[in-house]
């Protein structure tokens, strides 16, 4: 496939994912501020299959704006949702200059991660150790370990393997399974990435 045939498939699925964003400044720092890269290109070059778009972004603050939207979008879609030790797994973004504010005591922990409990009077190392040009998204996770072993009384069958990288998804799977919840829905958050639906 020929430079203009790839960058015309490009700029039609860029331009498709950002009319799906309902913030009008979120979209105004993505059309501004976008690199798509990876495999994508590859794959077209090849006349291949495209299995996803990899977008990223020029600077922190659109990085952020994208984090809190699709963190937003993710918890309307599924935060609520409670594990079997009663909490919700609810997202939160991370901005590692808020992270120095904490540590000089000009913020309080909930303040930089909203819900996040304090367990043990220790902070996550996931969270301190955020330096000041890095944004993360963290997912509550309560894990099958605690102090009061009567908690784990249950049988954990359900419990699975963390997923830690986006590219073990089978998002073709995943879009089956989903039906009709809405094309570059957020279906996958790790703390270095969102995965949307429709291949993003």
């Amino acid at each position: 496939m020929n430079r203009k045939a790839i960058k015309a498939i490009l700029t039609a699925k860029f331009n498709d994912w950002v009319k799906s964003i309902d913030d009008e400044n979120v979209q105004s720092l993505v059309r501004k501020n976008t690199i798509i890269t990876g495999g994508s290109i590859a794959s077209l070059l090849l006349k291949e299959k495209v299995k996803d778009y990899d977008i990223y972004f020029r600077n922190k603050e659109t990085t952020l704006a994208v984090a809190h939207y699709y963190v937003k979008k993710f918890n309307e879609l599924n935060g609520k949702k409670v594990n079997r030790l009663g909490h919700t797994n609810e997202a939160f973004v991370l901005d590692g200059e808020k992270v120095g504010m904490f540590k000089d005591g000009l913020l309080r922990l909930n303040d930089i991660a909203p819900g996040y409990e304090n367990q043990g009077n220790a902070v996550s190392h996931m969270i301190t150790n955020t330096p000041p040009d890095r944004v993360k998204i963290i997912v509550r996770s309560d894990g099958v370990a605690a102090e009061d072993d009567s908690i784990l009384a249950d049988n954990f069958e359900d419990v699975y393997d963390v997923i830690s990288d986006a590219d073990q998804i089978d998002e073709e799977k995943l879009e089956q399974a989903d039906g009709e919840k809405g094309k570059y829905r957020p279906i996958f958050l790790s703390s270095n990435a969102i995965t949307l639906s429709g291949k993003i």
